[in-house]
C-alpha cells in the first residue's frame, strides 16, 4: 500500500477538526478516499494520474503538477518511490512521520534536517 501512514494519521485526527466544516484533505490514495467519503463536512480533493492497483494510488508527472499546485497550511504526505524533493525542499519538513520498517538508508538523511523523525 502506498500511503499507509496517510490513513492512519487521518484516523486519528482530532474529532473536533473532523466535523468543523475546515478541514479540506488532498489525496491520491484510494484508501483514504473510501474513508473520507463517509464523513460528512470533509472538503475532499482527489489527485489523479497514473492508476496503479498495486499501490491504490495514483502517481506519475500529472499528480506531481497537480501536488505542486496544492496549497497547505498543513501537510501530511505520503511518499513511496519518489523523492520527496519533488514535492517540496526537505528543509522545509517539519515533523516526516514514517512507518517502523523504514530502512535506514531513508530515516538517516531525514535526521540531518529534523530534531525528531516519527516511527509508526
Amino acid at each position: 500500500m502506498s500511503s499507509d501512514v496517510c490513513l492512519v494519521i487521518f484516523r486519528n485526527i482530532n474529532l473536533d477538526l473532523l466535523i468543523s466544516g475546515n478541514l479540506t484533505i488532498i489525496t491520491v490514495y484510494l484508501p483514504v478516499v473510501q474513508e473520507v467519503g463517509q464523513r460528512p463536512g470533509i472538503h475532499l480533493i482527489l489527485r489523479g494520474g497514473i492508476d496503479l492497483p498495486a499501490y491504490q494510488g495514483f502517481v506519475g508527472p500529472q499528480t506531481l503538477d497537480q501536488l505542486k499546485g496544492s496549497h497547505s497550511d498543513k501537510i501530511f504526505l505520503g511518499a513511496v518511490g519518489f523523492s520527496l524533493a519533488n514535492i517540496m525542499p526537505i528543509a522545509d519538513i517539519i515533523k516526516p512521520i514514517t512507518d517502523q520498517d523504514a530502512s535506514p538508508e531513508f530515516v538517516a538523511p531525514l535526521k540531518d534536517y529534523v530534531i525528531e523523525v516519527i516511527l509508526v
